[in-house]
């Protein structure tokens, strides 16, 4: 008898997790579990970083608020909250560092960093079922902020990539923002996220939810699921400059919303998009005198719909004559692009690589 082919092989091992977790109660439902979130807390970092402590940063708690009692976050600032995706915590990637730098330049925030790395893991599965818990000790978190810290929810925003863009969902209903405070999200993860309110980031979980969509439908999140959705150059995989976007598939698109987001700060005004039914239609122009929204920190949260816009291949992504890259926008465009030397490093041989990512989108496909 004839061996099973690799694609049959991952498909059965997919069936075989996705039902494990079913019977779980995991794949569809967030646990509302206090003690899983505590039990996570062990494995999370938590930062405080100001303009006094822009470095090495101040440690937080959501379970221990002495540490907030210590430390200098300041209720009279605006405070923002940042959390990666999947294999990308800040000891791999640095994003969050990045993007914390250009906001302390910009102004006097309280940019807290959560760092969950230690819990992720190379099986997708295993962190796509961390996001609830995840999103439950973060909007834990929030409250410690309120209730100890004296903010105020409209001066909240969170901003996640990927897997963490849900988890801030998760966290905005755990907190319970309702109409207030602002989330982030950068394209966030597609994979086993079906469209359900109820186990994905949704426009009802904060005051004002806007999302960058870049890697759709590989790894990111193809339908409009915030007050303003941003499609850059379609917002979907490939997008320009990424190529063949390296091992795995989609990495480079995926995290192109970091870049995007900074230059947005960088350069005001960098990314207006238009109004549009779609990618298509926005080419041929049948939207042109359309209203605009433009991406960033800046985002008038009146707008509503979906917005289109293209962008260059390499920085500066914004097409605005005259627009030039910092060396610290530059510095980004290589996020994502993972060569075999950074797979060994982070101990998964390539074709493993390869193997996940077949994994994950026979699950994206299937579900």
């Amino acid at each position: 008898m004839a061996a099973p082919s690799p694609l049959l092989s991952a498909l059965m091992l997919v069936v075989l997790a996705t039902a494990a977790l079913a019977a779980a109660g995991g794949v569809n439902k967030r646990s509302g579990s206090s003690r899983k979130a505590k039990d996570l807390n062990n494995k999370v970092d938590i930062k405080l970083y100001t303009r006094l402590y822009s470095e090495n940063g101040q440690k937080l708690d959501a379970y221990n608020d002495t540490f907030l009692e210590k430390s200098k976050f300041n209720p009279l600032v605006p405070t923002k909250i940042l959390v990666h995706g999947w294999l990308s915590g800040e000891t791999k990637s640095k994003g969050g560092a990045i993007l914390k730098d250009a906001l302390l330049e910009i102004s006097d925030y309280n940019v807290i960093l959560v760092d969950w790395s230690q819990a992720d893991s190379i099986n997708y599965l295993g962190s796509r079922w961390l996001v609830s818990t995840l999103g439950e000790l973060i909007g834990d978190l929030i409250g410690q902020l309120y209730m100890s810290g004296g903010i105020d929810f409209s001066d909240l925003h969170l901003i996640g990539h990927s897997l963490g863009a849900h988890a801030m969902g998760f966290a905005g209903r755990t907190a319970g923002l309702g109409k207030h405070g602002r989330i982030t999200a950068l394209d966030p993860a597609g994979p086993l996220f079906w469209n359900d309110p109820a186990v994905r980031l949704d426009k009802s979980d904060a005051g004002f939810v806007d999302v960058i969509h870049t890697c759709a439908p590989v790894l990111g999140y193809w339908d409009p699921i915030g007050h303003v959705d941003f499609y850059p150059n379609g917002g979907t995989w490939v997008q320009p400059g990424c190529g063949l976007d390296a091992v795995p598939v989609g990495t480079c698109s995926h995290c192109r919303g970091y870049s995007l987001l900074l230059e947005s700060m960088e350069t005001p005004g960098a990314f207006v998009g238009t109004s549009c039914t779609g990618w298509d239609d926005y080419k041929a122009g049948v939207c042109a005198g359309n209203a605009t929204a433009e991406l960033g920190l800046g985002l008038d949260r009146r707008a509503r719909g979906s917005f289109y816009f293209e962008t260059n291949a390499e920085p500066p992504y914004s097409k605005l004559p005259g627009a030039t890259a910092s060396a610290r926008l530059n510095s980004t465009k290589n996020f994502g692009r993972l060569s075999n030397a950074a797979l060994h490093a982070l101990n998964i041989p390539p074709a493993a690589g390869m193997y996940l990512i077949s994994l994950t989108l026979i699950v994206w496909v299937s579900g």
